[in-house]
């Protein structure tokens, strides 16, 4: 009938209960919740039905339960009040809300690190340089060998340890320049793959670096820092892969609602990511290397990066399955001009 089509076409779930309680409507966004049909479900009890979803609906709250999609669902059952033979019960899937809620305030508390940091490496950068100064000083005036060789290699270590942290106030300066201007325009992203390939193979590790990028496909970037997000993902990946194994770059051209964009994915077969690091990934100073291997600024400088540049990345890991990156770029059109985005910081 028209009233059963209409039900099957509300986006909540519909529960229709008899006289007996018995199950009489289970309409098709409920089988999609649940993985259950109606004929699975019909003439049964809410007490006979599968587990979870049986005891669920007729005790309490189906909330945190695994869904047909294998995915924890949030949901939210409202029971309606008996008319005539009929009791409705209505499940409302909140699971893409409570996503978007979890990432915008993740996004948020990104933002709010990316310029705490930023502000603190700015802060420290004027006392480092006059202290490296100090300590240059000190070893010009050492020519005449009046210091003992434990003084000079004291001296030395003090000087490479403030190009370290130099080196650190770099990454956040980066930051403060990106919350700035960014000028947007059509970069060969298979050149800015070969650039970043090139430069890690100064390093010299045994990984080797396995690519399928189209030439000629253009994404919407800054080159540099296209460039700059490919070698740290790449970096990574190298750093995170056993000796003799191959890590794997390509890109594709994707539709993400009549959008066309550019989809690179960085794999690798390393140890994976700790599920308690994972949702951190981005944040500043949160590394999975030994101390003293990393800085912890890597990926949130990537995660600035796309972001500045109209993107978005996210990570697929798991310990002994390895790990992926992906990126998402907007598609450059051959007739694109170049532009610039306003000067407004990332939150």
């Amino acid at each position: 009938s028209w009233l059963r089509r209409v039900v099957d076409e509300l986006p909540l779930g519909v529960v229709a209960l008899g006289e007996r309680g018995d199950v009489v409507l289970w309409n098709r966004a409920m089988g999609a919740i649940t993985g259950l049909t109606e004929g699975d479900v019909v003439g049964r009890t809410l007490e006979r039905l599968p587990e979870p979803w049986g005891p669920a609906l007729a005790e309490g709250e189906p909330t945190g339960l695994v869904g047909a999609s294998g995915e924890r669902r949030t949901l939210h059952l409202r029971r309606g009040a008996r008319e005539g033979p009929l009791r409705l019960l209505v499940v409302e899937d909140q699971t893409a809300q409570r996503r978007l809620e979890e990432h915008v305030a993740h996004q948020d508390r990104l933002g709010a690190l990316g310029r705490l940091v930023a502000g603190v490496g700015h802060e420290i950068g004027n006392p480092l340089t006059a202290l490296l100064l100090v300590l240059e000083r000190i070893r010009a005036m050492d020519g005449a060998g009046e210091r003992s060789a434990e003084t000079r290699a004291a001296v030395e270590e003090a000087l490479q340890l403030g190009k370290r942290i130099r080196v650190i106030l770099g990454d956040l300066r980066g930051y403060g320049r990106l919350a700035g201007e960014v000028v947007l325009q059509p970069v060969d992203l298979a050149q800015s793959v070969d650039d970043a390939v090139r430069l890690l193979s100064l390093v010299g590790r045994d990984v080797e670096v396995v690519r399928a990028v189209a030439p000629g496909l253009r994404v919407r970037a800054e080159g540099t820092r296209l460039t700059q997000i490919v070698l740290n993902l790449l970096a990574n990946a190298v750093d995170a892969s056993p000796a003799g194994s191959v890590v794997e770059i390509h890109a594709a051209v994707i539709d993400e609602a009549g959008h066309a964009r550019v989809q690179l994915e960085v794999r690798d077969d390393g140890m994976g990511i700790d599920p308690e690091v994972l949702p951190h990934v981005f944040e500043p100073f949160v590394t999975t290397k030994q101390p003293g291997e990393g800085t912890g600024l890597g990926l949130w400088v990537v995660w600035e990066f796309v972001g500045h540049m109209g993107g978005e990345i996210s990570v697929d890991s798991a310990p002994g399955r390895g790990t992926v990156f992906t990126v998402k770029l907007p598609l450059a059109s051959a007739e694109e001009a170049t532009y610039a985005l306003p000067k407004e910081p990332r939150s």
